[in-house]
């Protein structure tokens, strides 16, 4: 587990005893600080310029003194609300994504976490390059595994270190000396998800739900494929692009379980 304490700085300490993502050891430091950037109202287009003004000041001022025990910073934590109203500037925008998405009743979360994963990579550009960020989700208000999976996957959120709990699939880092899987699961496009995508890939997940297993966006897949050796392919779902990445996995010697 990942014990957190705030200081009256605002810094977060890690006590663990390695992060992993991806199977694969990741910053396995102790005493190393996380410092949660406090930003009010993450998401909201009307704030964006105060917190670039909060980040400009912290790597001018603060992280240049701080930088030989940081671990990195902490962006956003919290439950986000994935389906809150649109506002007017957002209806068409909107309308836009609809048209190119199947009708689902998750179209709105969807485009709700394009929203925040773009609005977040913006931040993300006025930090140094070699300073990881975190955002820390809790998503038990989420009923369906898959889109949490969705919402969260490591193609939306490529450039940020997501730490979530409440999840009933592993996503993010995960923590603890654990056994790399062998097993993956194939997180379709968004423009394939239909509703009955959601539902097969939902009782996919409550099977595995014993087993230990990674979810491989298939956007990612020759990037995330590193040590998996079966993966699980939701029949019917798989992009022209998917497909050859598909292919080149299985000449690599990799197992497909269509489902």
């Amino acid at each position: 587990m990942i014990n957190m304490l705030e200081t009256p700085q605002g810094e977060l300490t890690i006590d663990h005893t390695g992060f992993y993502r991806g199977g694969l050891p990741f910053y396995p430091v102790l005493d190393e600080l996380l410092w949660n950037m406090n930003l009010e109202q993450v998401g909201n287009p009307a704030f964006f310029d105060a917190h670039v003004d909060q980040i400009l000041h912290f790597t001018q001022e603060v992280f240049p003194k701080i930088k030989e025990t940081t671990l990195g910073v902490l962006l956003y934590q919290g439950s986000y609300s994935f389906d809150q109203p649109l506002t007017s500037d957002e209806e068409e925008k909107y309308a836009d994504f609809c048209l190119e998405h199947p009708s689902t009743a998750f179209q709105l979360p969807l485009f709700r976490a394009n929203l925040l994963a773009e609005y977040l990579h913006r931040l993300i550009a006025f930090f140094p390059d070699d300073l990881p960020v975190f955002a820390f989700f809790d998503v038990s208000n989420i009923t369906s595994p898959t889109l949490a999976a969705k919402l969260l996957s490591s193609c939306r959120f490529k450039h940020i270190h997501l730490v979530v709990t409440g999840s009933q699939v592993p996503i993010g880092i995960t923590t603890g000396d654990q056994t790399p899987a062998k097993l993956g699961v194939c997180l379709p496009q968004d423009a394939a998800c239909t509703q009955e995508v959601f539902s097969h890939l939902d009782q996919l997940f409550l099977e595995l739900r014993e087993q230990e297993y990674r979810i491989l966006s298939e956007e990612l897949l020759a990037e995330e494929w590193n040590g998996i050796d079966e993966l699980c392919v939701l029949q019917n779902t798989l992009s022209s692009k998917g497909k050859r990445l598909l292919a080149g996995f299985e000449a690599a010697g990799g197992i497909v379980k269509f489902f």
